[in-house]
C-alpha cells in the first residue's frame, strides 16, 4: 500500500511543478513570482521553500524534469548511419517543439533574460557529445563534409526553434491553409533536407565546380 503522506507529497511537487511550467512560461523568470505560483497550483507558498527551497530551486527542477525528456535523443544519435542519427534527432526535437509551447517559451525567455540555471548539466554535456560525435562520425566516414560541430548545432537550433517561437505569424504567412499537423511535418522534412543535403560530401559536384572555374 502507498503512504498517503508520500502520495499527497508527491502531488504536490507535480501540482507545483506544472503550476510552475504556466508561469514561467507566461512572465519569464524574473517576472513570476512563487506566490502567483502556489496560488495556480492551489496550495500554500510554504510548500515552495519546503520542497524547492526558492524559486531558483524550483526553476531548476522543472528544468531537470524537462532533462528526462531528452533522453531518447542519445538514441537516436547513436545510430550508426550518421544521416539516420542526425534526421532522427532532428525529426524528435521539432516534435519535442511542436507538442510542448511551453517549454519554447522557457527557451525563448531563458535566451532573452539570460538565466543559466541548468537542469541537467550531465545529460546536457551527454547530448553535445552524442551530436558531436555523430557528425564526426560522418566526416570520418566520407558523408559529410569537415564543419564545425558547434555552427552545425547552432544551425539546427535556429531553424528548428525560430518556426515554433514565431509560430504566430507563421500561420499569418499561410493564411487559411494553415493545416499545423501538415505544416510540422513539412517543417521536419525541409530542416532534415537543408541539414543533410548541407552536409553531404558531393565529390562529383565538387569536381564539375572546380573544371568550370577552371574553364572561365
Amino acid at each position: 500500500m502507498v503512504n498517503a503522506s508520500v502520495e499527497s507529497s508527491g502531488e504536490s511537487e507535480r501540482r507545483l511543478l506544472e503550476a510552475a511550467e504556466a508561469v514561467f512560461a507566461e512572465r519569464g523568470y524574473h517576472a513570476a513570482s512563487t506566490t502567483e505560483i502556489a496560488k495556480r497550483a492551489g496550495l500554500n507558498k510554504t510548500l515552495i521553500h519546503y520542497y524547492f527551497r526558492s524559486k531558483e530551486g524550483l526553476y531548476r527542477a522543472l528544468m531537470q524534469r524537462i532533462s528526462r525528456q531528452l533522453a531518447p535523443f542519445l538514441e537516436d544519435f547513436s545510430i550508426t548511419d550518421p544521416l539516420e542519427a542526425l534526421a532522427a534527432a532532428t525529426r524528435r526535437y521539432i516534435r519535442l517543439l511542436a507538442d510542448n509551447p511551453r517549454y519554447v517559451r522557457l527557451c525563448a525567455y531563458s535566451s532573452l533574460e539570460g538565466i543559466q540555471i541548468m537542469g541537467d548539466e550531465e545529460m546536457h554535456e551527454r547530448l553535445v557529445a552524442a551530436a558531436n560525435s555523430a557528425i564526426q562520425r560522418g566526416v570520418d566516414q566520407g558523408v559529410f563534409r569537415s564543419e564545425d560541430p558547434r555552427h552545425v548545432l547552432a544551425s539546427v537550433e535556429g531553424m528548428c526553434r525560430f518556426f515554433f517561437e514565431h509560430e504566430d505569424a507563421m500561420r499569418e504567412q499561410w493564411g487559411d491553409s494553415y493545416e499545423r499537423e501538415r505544416i510540422v511535418q513539412e517543417r521536419c522534412d525541409h530542416v532534415v533536407r537543408i541539414l543533410t543535403e548541407g552536409l553531404a560530401w558531393c565529390p562529383d559536384v565538387r569536381a564539375d565546380q572546380s573544371e568550370a572555374k577552371g574553364s572561365r
